[in-house]
């Protein structure tokens, strides 16, 4: 049998050195997909991507093949794939000759530019060459479109001569720009040529925003579409379809131009169980300014009529332009969001003001000194103070309802963090705790602390307003397993919590194997049909999702925020079995596949719907990465195809797309609680292919950077936003609160530590993914836990504000970084995109924040707002799939 290779989503087959096509008359060939071909390799004996078998047809018939641009000819022969399909090769894309010769238009500039970061303000304007790197390095082009204006194109092609015979262009974006660019002359990323560069279009900026995403991929009213590259010919031609809008804005002057993108980025071969990765791979072309002979040009065809030009594109909508974003806020403005501290009326200064005994010292949560014990809080809010004292030990009373607690401050390394209880060995510092419920009157309490015989007044003021129990902002403390027994577990929710924080933990592996217990059982029958059994899931996991596990604590009865759900890519259905192969999801399972996905989609989200269980986000999530096979040396070491985590090249946006619009389809409409999520760290390169198809986006450190256009995606589309990145070492007690802060103010609405469950090492070195302690007994809290509800309690203060003064969230983001000192960014450090980052932020935040949380309880207190279950939902809306924006596959016929 002829061997086969994976560099490609669509296969081709050789037979005896001839090139062969499915036959007419073969119904259900490749399970019903569209026409596969296979590429002969080598004589090698097996050089097979997926182990599989190959079945001729006792008869078929011959069919000649379409020419190619050589005019070789080809004969069709009729396969059938077995269960576990090839995957792909170079795509030899037959082009059809056009109906007439058309219009040659001869590219008039052209430049190629680098996202990778060391690249990214050089030019290579005056390049024999141009380079389709993924989404690090892309080419623009242009010529002179003014001669089709007011005609009707109807099929465009560019044709590019392949420098790179070992990498060609396979699936290509050509899209319009929506900024005038400037060719330059550089050579070798030069800088300072005036030519465009990824971050300036030669001067100024792309369309107002940090660098050229800002105006391509549909931001800025521009439109892309993708297509195949054919095969180079013998003489190195590769032909690229062309959406014919493309150039109808070109024609029209609503584009400068084109950019062409490599769409597939990396791609990989398999040999068993053996893969070879092969990360963004060069894909050369020559350029205008290599030999003439092989200058790129365009074929444009038109009917030659006069009539309107297609309408604008419409796919993500513009992006701000400097003079159109929100002006920061005025003295005046923020006195309006954030009313100042008048000072007390004369006698009603609290009146405690006693000073600390010697050897008595006191701090807020963030280490910053107290003169008096003196605390503040709305009902339903905790409040915390650290006290050192002699002898270690003290007693605290406070009258009823208010509910005190005190834990000893332990050191990890020198730096305060872990949080045992007063039977640990003193530490020398403690923290004293106080909940204040829902039933308690607004007003002031004294209570007192008692320790070696001296005591001193304890005074808290209640403020005339309550948190809500359903959490506006969601901490999301993410895990990938829990330590201890299963029936323990609960115990690591409670403390949660507790907290006003969501435990959220991914229950399955790199392998898409789901963990025991931790998926409905189904029992499935000879004809493949089943039933399932959610006994032993329900009462697992039921207690979570109706609140009843956290009965006890201060919002008891509400359920967790979100969980995921145990649906992936291998479970329930078995990806070798259905997976032949391709870079592009639609086409790379059989039918068999999808039917189990929608199956069990519509199983999940009619039993949440059955159970009633309306508060929780059930999240249907992929984690794994195609290249963990190649980093742990097997094919089978993960099952994901794609890089679903923190995508990187359109194949792998294109695929989560494909999953999230067949999830949405089958769940939605039954649970709309029941979302699709997708972890992002390059926001800047979706494109519109997650638009309205994902309900919750967790990002990284570009939603700094590209915060505008995120917020104009959640206004669209209405997905929850999270920030993704790091809580912190040990001793940093301000950055949870800063850092939870600062993402309320850029429009998310939430953030997630990336994991968050310490190990018993954690108690010896820091740790910053140990905001849970484990020990024998059960979890231990960290101050910077503590950290993380005392942000949100202060966003549920903002939250509250908004609603009462109908303020934006922009107008009131913005206001609060002024007034914090955060409106400058904070300092970030972040290895690589993928990298969850670290805020840095100043000792001076820490102040700012307590006099922020005081303006903001002032003037909650003087409005005196009716208790809420919750102020702000963000459960995302039910788009129709007709809604969604299309990604258009272009066909060389310019269809």
């Amino acid at each position: 049998m002829p061997p086969f290779e994976h560099r490609y989503g669509t296969p081709y087959f050789t037979w005896s050195g001839k090139d062969y096509y499915q036959p007419a008359n073969t119904v259900g060939l490749f399970h019903g997909t569209r026409k596969r071909r296979f590429q002969r390799m080598n004589n090698q004996e097996s050089s097979v991507l997926y182990d599989m078998q190959l079945r001729l047809f006792q008869s078929f018939r011959f069919a000649t093949r379409s020419q190619t641009r050589t005019s070789s000819p080809a004969w069709v022969l009729g396969i059938i794939m077995g269960s576990a399909g090839p995957v792909s090769a170079q795509a030899q894309i037959p082009v059809p000759p056009a109906a007439d010769p058309g219009v040659r238009l001869e590219v008039t500039r052209d430049v190629w530019i680098s996202a990778f970061p060391a690249e990214q303000d050089g030019n290579n304007g005056g390049s024999s060459r141009l380079k389709a790197k993924g989404v690090q390095e892309m080419f623009l082009m242009d010529a002179d479109f003014s001669q089709l204006k007011g005609r009707i194109v109807i099929q465009a092609r560019l044709h590019v001569h392949l420098e790179t015979p070992d990498a060609p262009l396979r699936r290509t974006t050509v899209g319009t720009v929506g900024a005038p660019w400037v060719e330059g002359g550089g050579n070798s990323y030069e800088k300072g040529t005036g030519g465009a560069t990824f971050r300036s279009p030669g001067q100024g900026s792309w369309a107002g925003g940090p660098d050229i995403t800002a105006a391509i991929l549909g931001q800025s009213g521009t439109r892309w579409s993708f297509g195949e590259a054919s095969a180079p010919d013998t003489e190195g031609w590769q032909v690229i379809p062309v959406d014919p809008a493309v150039i109808q804005d070109c024609a029209a002057g609503r584009s400068h131009g084109v950019v062409v993108m490599d769409d597939v980025g990396s791609e990989y071969t398999r040999q068993g169980d053996k893969i070879d990765w092969r990360l963004f791979p060069n894909r050369l072309v020559s350029s205008r300014e290599g030999p003439k002979a092989r200058a790129p040009w365009f074929e444009i065809r038109t009917d030659n009529s006069m009539a309107p030009s297609p309408p604008p594109a419409g796919n993500s909508g513009p992006a701000a332009p400097d003079g159109a974003r929100p002006a920061q806020p005025d003295a005046a403005a923020l006195a309006k969001l954030l009313p100042a501290d008048k000072p007390p009326a004369p006698g009603t200064e609290p009146q405690s003001k006693s000073p600390l005994p010697p050897g008595w010292h006191a701090e807020d949560l963030f280490g910053q000194p107290l003169a008096a014990l003196e605390l503040d809080a709305a009902r339903n809010e905790a409040v915390c103070l650290r006290l050192t004292v002699p002898g270690g030990a003290c007693d605290v009373s406070l009258p009823a309802p208010l509910q005190v607690s005190l834990r000893r401050i332990a050191n990890v390394e020198g730096a305060p963090d872990p949080l045992p209880d007063l039977a640990a060995p003193d530490t020398g510092s403690l923290l004293i705790e106080i909940q204040v419920p829902h039933q308690a009157p607004a007003g002031q309490v004294t209570g007192h602390i008692v320790s070696g015989g001296v005591s001193v007044p304890l005074v808290l003021t209640v403020w005339n307003f309550d948190l809500p129990d359903r959490l506006s902002f969601v901490p999301e403390m993410n895990a990938y397993s829990l330590p201890g027994r299963q029936k323990d577990e609960l115990a690591w929710y409670r403390l949660a919590h507790a907290h006003r924080t969501c435990l959220n933990v991914l229950r399955y592996n790199w392998r898409g194997q789901v963990h025991e217990g931790c998926a409905p059982r189904r029992t499935v029958r000879e004809d493949g049909s089943g039933e399932w059994d959610w006994t032993a899931w329900d009462q697992r996991f039921g207690p979570l999702l109706d609140g009843s596990a956290f009965a006890g604590l201060p919002r008891a009865g509400t359920p967790v925020d979100s969980i995921y759900l145990p649906l992936n890519e291998n479970w329930p259905m078995e990806i070798e079995k259905h997976f032949h192969g391709g870079y592009w999801a639609d086409t790379a399972f059989d039918d068999a596949y999808w039917e189990q996905f929608h199956g069990v989609s519509r199983e999940f989200a009619a039993h949440i719907r059955d159970r009633g269980w309306k508060d929780t986000l059930f999240e249907f999530y992929l984690n794994n990465k195609v290249y963990f096979k190649a980093e742990r040396g097997a094919w089978s070491a993960c099952s994901a195809p794609w890089i679903f985590d923190e995508p990187v090249n359109t194949q792998d946006f294109f695929a989560l797309r494909e999953f999230g619009r067949r999830f949405n389809e089958s769940a939605r409409p039954l649970a709309a609680n029941a979302v699709f999520r997708c972890d992002i760290s390059r926001p800047e390169w979706q494109r519109d292919l997650l638009d309205g198809v994902t309900g919750v986006e967790v990002l990284g450190g570009g939603m700094r950077s590209y915060a505008d256009r995120i917020r104009q995606r959640q206004a669209r589309w209405g997905q929850m936003s999270i920030l993704y990145g790091s809580a912190g070492n040990p001793g940093d007690v301000l950055q949870p609160s800063a850092w939870s802060l600062e993402a309320w103010c850029l429009g998310a609405d939430g953030v997630l530590p990336w994991q968050t469950i310490g190990t018993e090492e954690s108690w010896r070195k820091k740790d910053p993914l140990s905001l849970f302690y484990p020990t024998a007994e059960g979890p231990v809290p960290s101050l910077r836990l503590k950290s993380f509800r005392w942000a949100q309690q202060l966003i549920e203060y903002l939250t509250i504000h908004r609603a009462l003064t109908e303020a934006s969230r922009e107008s009131l983001g913005a206001a609060v970084r002024e007034a914090t000192g955060m409106q400058a960014a904070p300092e970030f450090e972040q290895a690589s995109a993928v990298d969850a980052g670290t805020s840095k932020y100043s000792k001076a935040t820490a102040s700012s924040l307590t006099k922020l949380r005081h303006r903001l309880a002032v003037a909650l207190d003087k409005a005196a707002p009716a208790p809420r279950r919750q102020w702000h939902s963000f459960q995302p809306p039910v788009h129709p799939p007709s809604a969604l924006p299309a990604a258009r596959l272009i066909s060389h016929d310019g269809r």
